[in-house]
């Protein structure tokens, strides 16, 4: 359906060719079109023979040269690991000394309401 309506606009407005469209005869019928359509598919996807390896720019070879020598430094995660170890270590620590603080202050105040009580004790005597 797609082949047909494309070729019905094709026939009318007589459009310029794509150029994905090379190899196939300048007079074009649906049986034509699906006669190369195959090949212009795996042209297209490069899985034909007759394909040309694509040359690369300068500036695409110093981008993925940077990027192979930079994966070590995204894939190293020793550094990150040793942070949060000792975020961890730090945060068990602040929660040992603030229960280790509250139990004193508990006992600080036991003693404290004991002397307290002595000491009214004493004064009664």
């Amino acid at each position: 359906i797609i082949i047909k309506q494309w070729y019905q606009r094709r026939v009318r407005g007589r459009q310029p060719r794509p150029h994905w469209m090379r190899g196939l005869p300048s007079r074009l019928t649906l049986s034509n079109v699906e006669q190369h359509l195959p090949d212009v598919i795996t042209r297209l996807l490069g899985l034909s023979d007759d394909v040309k390896p694509r040359k690369y720019s300068t500036m695409e070879n110093i981008l993925a040269q940077e990027i192979r020598d930079e994966e070590a430094e995204w894939t190293d995660y020793d550094a990150d690991e040793l942070v949060v170890k000792f975020r961890i270590a730090d945060s068990i620590f602040e929660n040992l000394l603030t229960e280790t603080i509250a139990v004193f202050s508990a006992i600080k105040h036991s003693i404290l309401a004991i002397l307290i009580l002595l000491l009214t004790l004493n004064s009664n005597y």
